[in-house]
């Protein structure tokens, strides 16, 4: 395929140009979740679509970066999911087009440097004000645990599958950008990494059980706890009845007062 729009990579550069904010407005939290929907998008649109995991996965890779590059450049939120949105709608376009008119088999560099041309390609990205640029780490933490997430839900409706990585962006950003800005980047790669999720498990239950263990590990780590001393506590207060009655939805006690009794008691 030969795709050589200069009058519409024209046209684009003067939208985003259109669009620029001089300063950013958006919290860390707003825009790390941000990223996590365009990531979401970008899963389940492909994979509904192609039916591939796999090319889903390469979808949201790409979608990543572009928002990150948008975003830096633009400080917009609504624009980068904008362009996000416009790319992966192009890039399950071009899928469609390669698979009903092709008879080689496209590969996944030329849909990637197409969907690029048509997003990112007009842009001159300088040096950055984003607080992305401080972070980028946890960003790239976050896309690869969706990515473990979206294949551990292979047997899953779609349905399940979009109710899982909604759950991650709801509730796993806020405890980790605190755990991050405290130098506990180590920890959260290894709770990441490491979460077991047993065949059959339910995996939102699961998913809401990290976001507690999170939340305990950082109130214990803010009352001045060796980092050793706070992972063991953190894994004894997670097995305490009360916090399970918490996971059920059973307990509607006040979370922080819950954890500090819990911690106070340990």
């Amino acid at each position: 395929m030969n795709f050589t729009p200069t009058d519409d990579i024209v046209s684009l550069l003067e939208f985003i140009e259109s669009k620029k904010e001089p300063n950013e407005t958006a919290t860390v939290n707003e825009i790390l979740c941000s990223y996590l929907i365009s990531i979401k998008m970008a899963m389940i649109n492909t994979y509904t679509e192609q039916e591939d995991m796999l090319m889903a996965i390469s979808c949201s890779d790409l979608i990543g970066n572009i928002f990150i590059v948008i975003y830096s450049y633009s400080l917009n939120i609504k624009l980068s999911l904008f362009i996000c949105e416009r790319a992966i709608l192009l890039f399950n376009e071009y899928m469609n087009i390669s698979n009903n008119y092709n008879s080689t088999p496209v590969h996944t560099s030329d849909i990637k440097q197409f969907i690029i041309n048509k997003s990112i390609g007009p842009i001159i990205l300088k040096k950055s004000s984003s607080s992305i640029t401080d972070i980028t780490e946890l960003f790239n933490i976050m896309k690869l645990f969706m990515n473990k997430i979206f294949i551990k839900c292979k047997d899953y409706s779609t349905d399940y599958i979009e109710s899982s990585l909604e759950k991650i962006l709801k509730i796993l950003p806020t405890p980790l950008i605190h755990l991050f800005l405290k130098g506990q980047l180590i920890y959260i790669n290894e709770e990441l990494e490491n979460i077991d999720i047993i065949e059959g498990e339910d995996i939102i239950s699961v998913l809401d059980k990290l976001s507690i263990k999170f939340e305990i590990f950082l109130f214990i780590y803010n009352s001045n706890i060796n980092i050793d001393k706070a992972k063991k506590l953190t894994n004894k207060t997670l097995k305490h009845s009360k916090i399970m009655n918490m996971l059920n939805k059973d307990d509607n006690c006040n979370k922080s007062a819950i954890l500090k009794e819990l911690i106070d008691l340990s």
